[in-house]
């Protein structure tokens, strides 16, 4: 299984977070002060939005950005395995217990579930994913941060596992990080986690795209290099785990202007 949470706190690395079942013996740490023995306050980013997965690439203790508005974000391994309850049935009353282990700051839960792990995909099962894309601000000055939207649905007509967004960005953008809030109707524990390799930033899908809904909200901030100047294309796809009826719909290209840094004051309307 893996675990959805989302809270708010003003400083990641004062919290501390218990996963128990009720009536059980077993109990596991998901989170325990991010930051902390390598600072002495811990992580000072700002909230909480993950997913704890055993089989996820990053550990928690890793994950927080500090000084960031979104401390942990992501799909993390969590600080003790989920593997804990491997014999323990789902059903039943589970506590989560978030302790603020310093003075000064507070936080508020604001959502969290358990997340079962997903059925098998039948042989016969298609799913007609599709993408698009889009930037702003357009233009954009050189040196400056662009933000580059992808849209992401599934017009069935079966669910769909295993979806993976990725972006090719052009020599003239550096990717800066990624932004991603579940939609009204998406299952608890949807949730997007992106990294970067040699300019091409993938995007994993955690849990199955239902039919018929739209995809966590994916923006992806990337800072246009200094020099840039014209035309700039971005490209990105979507693929999943079962067969896509129309491939038509699995890519898209966002084009922008680049304005050189002198340019700057011809934009705003100046002679």
């Amino acid at each position: 299984m893996r675990v959805s949470l989302r809270y708010a706190h003003d400083w990641v690395g004062d919290t501390r977070v218990e996963l128990s079942k009720v009536g059980g013996n077993a109990a596991a740490v998901l989170i325990d002060r991010p930051g902390v023995p390598a600072t002495t306050f811990g992580c000072d980013g700002v909230n909480v939005d993950v997913v704890l997965d055993d089989a996820a690439d990053k550990p928690v203790e890793h994950g927080c950005v500090s000084g960031s508005a979104q401390g942990l974000s992501g799909s993390f391994q969590p600080e003790e395995p989920l593997a804990t309850f491997a014999d323990i049935d789902l059903a039943g009353t589970w506590r989560l217990n978030i302790a603020d282990l310093a003075s000064l700051y507070s936080g508020t839960l604001l959502e969290w579930c358990l997340v079962a792990e997903t059925a098998p995909v039948g042989p016969d099962a298609t799913a007609d994913l599709g993408i698009e894309l889009s930037a702003s601000p357009d233009p954009v000055v050189a040196g400056e941060d662009l933000t580059l939207v992808a849209t992401v649905g599934n017009d069935g007509p079966d669910a769909a596992p295993e979806v993976v967004v990725t972006f090719d960005l052009p020599p003239e953008l550096s990717y800066a990080g990624f932004r991603s809030t579940r939609r009204p109707g998406m299952p608890l524990g949807t949730h997007w986690s992106c990294a970067e390799a040699a300019g091409q930033v993938t995007c994993e899908l955690s849990g199955s795209l239902p039919a018929a809904v739209a995809a966590p909200s994916l923006a992806i901030v990337a800072t246009v290099d200094a020099s840039a100047s014209g035309k700039v294309d971005t490209n990105a796809s979507v693929t999943g785990f079962v067969d896509d009826p129309e491939a038509g719909n699995d890519a898209s290209t966002a084009r922008i202007m680049v304005l050189a840094i002198g340019d700057r004051i011809f934009a705003d309307g100046f002679e």
